[in-house]
């Protein structure tokens, strides 16, 4: 592997020899900054690298049009520091890749789970359906923070849902969250539905009494020796 110090002006007229697809040219400078040129006139920049398992490992850092030799040669000295204090760029990248967007963890892993078990999964998906995945649905896991989620609490709320339908989104965003951290997904290493007090709920239920549960009142307070009590008729 030769190696030639790179310099803007090498970089500029730089171009992919006749009957190639591609040349690579690696900086004499910065220990694995790499050049690569194509045919269709692209040029860019990764990092060569060997991982914590012995392989090698080509990071791409940026389009050539991007950044300046001087750039990318500080973002490769910074790369290759934290390499070596057992960091992985290669690794976090694949690793970002595999975060699901939350319509892809509800259709594929959440509601097949929840069928299993819940009789009243119907509800559930209702409950996704109307509140949940039309706010979140596009958004990768990692994406949902904690502030997206009060908003939804908060919006439901100021649209008149009860307090007790509310909390339930949000504990079902708790579940999810939950279940996605235990089944290994990257991306939820903080549930960002945990964190804030739900809505208190009122339990009492108002009841209009019946015919003959207001014959029985009048009854009483007619018997009745209180003199402030008064049956209007």
């Amino acid at each position: 592997m030769s190696s030639i110090e790179l310099t803007p002006q090498l970089i500029k007229s730089a171009t992919c020899p006749a009957g190639k697809q591609k040349i690579d040219y690696y900086d004499s400078y910065c220990k694995g900054l790499l050049l690569e040129i194509r045919i269709t006139g692209g040029k860019t920049y990764s990092l060569i690298y060997t991982d914590s398992r012995g392989k090698r490992r080509q990071f791409k850092l940026a389009d050539e049009r991007d950044v300046t030799l001087t750039q990318v040669r500080k973002l490769a000295d910074k790369l290759r520091g934290e390499i070596a204090m057992g960091e992985d760029p290669f690794a976090q990248k694949t690793a970002l890749r595999n975060v699901p967007k939350l319509e892809d963890f509800v259709a594929n892993y959440f509601v097949p789970y929840i069928k299993q078990y819940k009789r009243g999964w119907k509800t559930n998906v209702s409950m996704l359906n109307n509140h949940i995945l039309p706010e979140f649905g596009a958004l990768f896991l990692d994406e949902i923070t904690l502030s997206d989620v009060i908003k939804l609490h908060c919006a439901m709320r100021d649209k008149g849902y009860a307090a007790v339908t509310c909390n339930n989104a949000v504990i079902m965003m708790r579940y999810m969250f939950n279940l996605a951290k235990k089944w290994g997904f990257k991306g939820v290493e903080n549930n960002p539905s945990a964190g804030f007090a739900l809505f208190e709920v009122n339990n009492q239920r108002e009841r209009y009494l019946s015919r003959s549960e207001v014959q029985l009142l009048k009854n009483a307070i007619n018997e009745s020796e209180n003199t402030q009590l008064e049956v209007t008729h």
